[in-house]
């Protein structure tokens, strides 16, 4: 009856209006979107990546230019202080200045002059051996002269007549006096090689300005030989306005720039420019290549699509007419019939089509069987729910047995089941509180740590691994205050938690973490105590043996002047063999000051007095030391400073001692928070140690080491593998 009324109302088979026509026209329309807004999306992202590659571009130059300066003058600025400090300088002895001016032309060739002037302005030494010229007129005079500590002047040098940097520094005497001025002289071109001015692309170039605007570094050495004010320059401008970053302008010739403006410390100028235009020219190809993969894929997919859906619709209209014949008929055996005979022609194709024909064809087939399995499995689930009975009945014994408290709870909240462990444990059951949040108040009172602990079970419920696991602080029923452990699975009916009482470990735990902190203070007391008897030790050798022995080697040489002739020749080779033993005394007193107390670490630093020690290293021992580093490193409290030396000496010591190595690596690594320190040798090594057996198996040394890192809240590891070498690691905070 029901089919009958579907033919009056449908007929035998639905009509088909323009199938082929509508599929064509909307994959069109879609690819058509698709096509053009991706392409509308990567122009536009392609256009802002890459100005902000250029302007990245820019910044880089910018900062890698500014701190090429910062460092070149960092250099010269603390080498030619040291070179001043020295007491044939500030003697103002022309003969002895000239000869150290000779040495520091002689190693730095770029310095066109090194000279030394009176207060009057007039020349006491020159590297050039030119005469005395009177400088009293100068800007860097007269700056160090009233104690400027440093002094930079651009100017038009007297010397080789052409335009030069000059960095001037007063010279004191041992009363911190100013007895003249020391300065030296580089020409721009010298400076422009030395701090590496570079050019981006065709148009790009970065440039220097000194504090009253006139170039003195560029690629194009015609720039600053004549000095060139670019005062009115919109970079410049724009710097000394206060400006900066990045900036956009129009040059004199109309066209427009980018450029990244700095200012050094010094007043100078950073400038990184680029033309607007070539930074866009790529974007404009990209546009263009764009458009035609656009053409040529709309091209392309109009002619497939065609072909494909004309292809594609043949089988369809076989299967349409096949699922028509069984919706519309009454399912008899002549409707399977006429089913089969119409998907006999495409059952066999190898394709989806093919697939859906045969299976629907299974599919009715399958129906009237499926009738009769029903019956069987429902006595197949009778006799499954009976198994089901049977496990919970075991799983709940089980529960009940496990010495851990276990607890239910459904997706609402409440209570669905409490094991006896749990009311052993923390006193509760089931009856006292129906849901969490009502024993949550009792268990934990304080308002503030319920907020902590609701928020921490809220965060690990939405988390991707649905699990958390923590130890808390619980008021039981009894009044006792207990540590328990919860470890909770969150499932889709709820939640499971098992409960631990971890109050005593806690306890020991505490104890433990008491007396490691103990210990840490008493190591870090030791290594303190340890430092300042090896100050005392070395001020003693220097303040008594020291003096002695320059006595001694004084009186021996005064003996050497006032024995007669004719004995002369009998002592003179005692005499000589006392004195190089004075002298071999002398300088092995002053290395074991150095072992002791290293003044270069209480006046430059950590990283010198690495560096130092590891020549002394290198030179004593003949073993190769090397020191990295990937910055510089900053001053840190005098105790962090003495137990990294000190890991870094003890370390050192032990490759010398025990590591037969040719090469030792110091790599020193500064982050945002932390110091890291290696020291690794290619030498013999040892058996790799347990890591749980370390403090019974490693030496004094070793476990020295590692203690002096904890003592200032560092950390440290030692890592070896026979006949590969050995790796010392520490690190500690800021």
């Amino acid at each position: 009856m029901i089919a009958g009324l579907r033919r009056k109302l449908f007929g035998k088979h639905p009509r088909k209006t323009g199938l082929k026509t509508r599929l064509i026209i909307m994959v069109l329309a879609i690819a058509v979107l698709i096509l053009v807004t991706s392409a509308i999306f990567i122009s536009s992202r392609a256009l802002f990546i890459m100005e902000q590659n250029a302007q990245t571009q820019l910044l880089n130059t910018n900062r890698l230019l500014s701190l090429s300066v910062s460092l070149w003058l960092d250099t010269q600025i603390k080498t030619f202080q040291y070179f001043i400090s020295q007491d044939d300088m500030s003697g103002m002895n022309p003969a002895r200045q000239k000869m150290l001016l000779g040495k520091m032309a002689a190693a730095y060739p770029y310095m066109y002059l090194l000279s030394t002037t009176d207060l009057n302005g007039i020349n006491v030494a020159r590297s050039d051996d030119k005469r005395p010229i009177d400088y009293s007129d100068r800007l860097w005079f007269q700056q160090a002269k009233k104690g400027a500590p440093v002094t930079f002047e651009s100017v038009i040098s007297r010397t080789i007549n052409r335009p030069g940097l000059v960095v001037s520094m007063p010279i004191r005497n041992n009363s911190e006096n100013i007895v003249g001025v020391g300065m030296f002289a580089t020409d721009l071109d010298n400076l422009s090689r030395q701090v590496q001015v570079p050019r981006l692309g065709k148009t790009g170039l970065a440039y220097l300005v000194d504090n009253r605007n006139r170039v003195i570094a560029h690629p194009d050495p015609a720039f600053f030989s004549r000095f060139r004010d670019l005062s009115s320059s919109p970079p410049i401008a724009a710097l000394r306005r206060g400006e900066r970053g990045l900036l956009t302008f129009r040059g004199e010739d109309g066209e427009e720039w980018f450029a990244q403006v700095d200012l050094l410390a010094n007043g100078w100028g950073v400038i990184v420019q680029q033309k607007k235009a070539e930074v866009l020219s790529t974007i404009i190809f990209f546009r263009n290549m764009t458009l035609a993969i656009i053409c040529g894929a709309l091209l392309i997919l109009v002619v497939a699509s065609w072909w494909a859906i004309r292809r594609a619709l043949l089988p369809i209209d076989i299967l349409t007419g096949a699922v028509t014949d069984l919706t519309f008929g009454n399912f008899s055996d002549e409707d399977f019939e006429s089913v089969r005979s119409r998907l006999s022609t495409i059952r066999n194709r190898s394709d989806e089509i093919g697939t859906l024909a045969d299976s629907f064809s299974r599919m009715a087939k399958q129906l009237h069987e499926t009738l009769s399995s029903l019956q069987h499995e429902l006595r197949e689930h009778k006799r499954t729910d009976k198994e089901l009975e049977k496990g919970r009945n075991i799983l709940a014994t089980i529960l009940e047995n496990d010495p851990s408290g276990i607890v239910l709870i459904d997706q609402q909240g409440s209570f669905q089941y409490l094991n006896q462990a749990v009311t052993s444990i923390i006193g509760y059951t089931a009856e006292d509180f129906a849901v969490v949040r009502e024993w949550q108040k009792h268990a934990f009172p304080d308002k503030n740590y319920l907020k902590k602990v609701r928020a921490f079970w809220r965060e690990k419920k939405n988390s991707p691994e649905r699990r958390g696991d923590a130890e808390f602080t619980v008021a039981c029923k009894d009044g006792q205050i207990r540590e328990i452990e919860f470890r909770t699975i969150f499932i889709e009916e709820g939640e499971i938690t098992v409960l631990n009482d971890v109050t005593e470990r806690k306890r020991a735990e505490e104890k433990i973490r008491q007396k490691n902190a103990q210990l840490r203070e008493l190591t870090w007391e030791m290594a303190e105590l340890e430092e300042n008897n090896r100050k005392i030790i070395s001020r003693e050798l220097h303040d008594r043996i020291g003096q002695n022995l320059a006595i001694l080697g004084l009186n021996i040489n005064m003996l050497k002047t006032i024995i007669p002739q004719e004995y002369s020749e009998l002592v003179d080779s005692r005499i000589t063999d006392s004195l190089a033993v004075v002298k071999q005394t002398t300088d092995s007193i002053r290395n074991l000051m150095e072992e002791l107390r290293s003044p270069v670490l209480d006046d430059y630093g950590l990283e010198a007095a690495i560096r130092l020690y590891g020549e002394q290293c290198t030179s004593r021992a003949g073993i190769r030391v090397v020191v990295r580093s990937n910055d510089s490193v900053p001053r840190l409290p005098q105790h962090i400073e003495n137990a990294m030396f000190r890991i870094v000496q003890e370390a050192l010591t032990n490759v010398i001692k025990h590591a037969q190595a040719k090469e030792a690596l110091i790599t020193i690594a500064v982050d945002e928070s932390r110091l890291h320190i290696t020291v690794a040798d290619d030498g013999v090594g040892y058996k790799q140690i347990d890591p749980e057996k370390r403090s019974e198996r490693w030496g004094w040394g070793l476990g020295t080491m590692i203690e002096r890192a904890i003592a200032v809240g560092g950390a440290g590891d030692i890592t070896s593998v026979q006949g590969k070498g050995t790796c010392v690691s520490v690190e500690v905070p800021l």
